[in-house]
């Protein structure tokens, strides 16, 4: 497979991608999928897949290799802190969302914070990077890695990656809109739902926790530790807090909406606690219906006005007041409801409610936030 020749190694790649895409996996194992897929086609030493909220391009969690697991501190700090070439939320707006790091650089490399910090210490150098589109939302990062002395990426190793990203995006939207799976232990209502409360400091060293916020940490990340590092979504919560305190003039609120492997959504957000020294408090806690369902909407392609109507059917009104709230014809009414209901694959109203409850892990809200 190795000494296939380009064209073969990308179809091979394409064809594996675009089934992984539809295989109804959970966003971590599908993108180990495509991790594999990508290293059979384009070659290369060390990297990453990380999938983002849409809503606020915070990474809610990955797969790295060939890069110890604390350098995926040094990543959030370079999107969010650093003055670098190639950051992820320029990509995910850009008309191509891909950049080579030499290419960016002049082939100065060392002018990029990223590369002296985090490349040429484990002998890393040139770098490949995509944000993965659909529909102009950022689902996921990626970045290809080269050590010393190895060729540079070339273009058609790019357009390859592009390609392949697309389908990405399309794999975690149905990520997204995949039936909800089993609960996690202890979980389910009551006290076991409620919200996790934690502490850390400016360095992301833990300082507390309740035995709520250990559980989520282990539904976000199994088996986790306190000793361990946090999980992506908890660090890029932390340091977005720490952007909008310092005047970084960050993008976003320091938010993030993650679907854990489990199925359960939970919501993740970070503030300052003290000042001197400097303490973060994280809240983990069950995602809203509201917070969720935009999502699902948008995983499913629903438009604008049929986004509308989904919140009302939602919320139990029939099609005439529909028709009457949107301030259009009964027939044109009676249409979106219809194609709201085959996008969403039900055929009844009923069907409709069953499967955002079995989505969201809650009863739908009664109103739709924008996501």
């Amino acid at each position: 497979m190795q000494h296939a020749d380009f064209p073969t190694r990308a179809r091979i790649a394409r064809e594996a991608v675009a089934a992984a895409s539809v295989s109804g996996d959970d966003a971590e194992t599908f993108l180990r999928k495509v991790v594999a897929a990508v290293r059979r086609a384009v070659p290369h030493d060390a990297g990453g897949w990380c999938a983002t909220d849409p809503g606020t391009l915070l990474w809610t969690g990955g797969v790295m290799h060939g890069l110890p697991p604390e350098t995926g501190i040094g990543f959030v700090e370079n999107e969010l802190d650093d003055d670098d070439v190639l950051k992820f939320r320029v990509l995910a707006g850009a008309r191509r969302p891909s950049g080579v790091l030499s290419v960016a650089t002049g082939g100065e490399l060392e002018r990029s914070p990223r590369y002296r910090k985090l490349y040429a210490p484990h002998g890393l150098r040139d770098e490949l990077r995509v944000a993965a589109i659909a529909d102009g939302a950022c689902y996921a990062n990626a970045c290809l890695l080269r050590r010393r002395g190895a060729p540079p990426f070339a273009a058609q190793e790019v357009a390859l990656l592009e390609a392949l990203s697309k389908e990405v995006a399309h794999g975690l939207r149905m990520a997204i809109a995949r039936p909800g799976g089993e609960k996690p232990e202890g979980g389910g209502g009551g006290a076991e739902a409620a919200p996790g409360v934690l502490t850390v400091d400016d360095e992301l060293r833990v300082l507390s926790a309740t035995s709520e916020a250990t559980r989520w940490l282990d539904v976000l990340a199994p088996a986790y530790d306190a000793h361990e590092l946090l999980p992506h979504s908890v660090l890029s919560v932390v340091r977005r807090a720490r952007a909008i305190v310092d005047g970084g003039g960050a993008d976003g609120p320091p938010r993030a909406r993650v679907r854990a492997r489990c199925g359960t959504w939970l919501a993740v957000h970070a503030s300052a606690l003290t000042e001197l020294p400097r303490t973060w408090a994280v809240v983990i806690e069950p995602a809203r219906p509201a917070e969720v369902l935009p999502l699902v909407a948008r995983a499913h392609e629903l438009t604008a006005r049929e986004h509308e109507v989904f919140g009302l059917l939602l919320r139990g009104v029939p099609d005439k007041l529909i028709a009457q709230r949107l301030a259009i014809s009964s027939h044109t009414a009676r249409e979106h409801v219809r194609c709201v209901l085959r996008k969403l694959r039900v055929h009844s109203r009923g069907e409709l409610q069953a499967m955002t409850l079995d989505t969201c892990g809650t009863e739908p809200a009664f109103a739709l936030a924008g996501s």
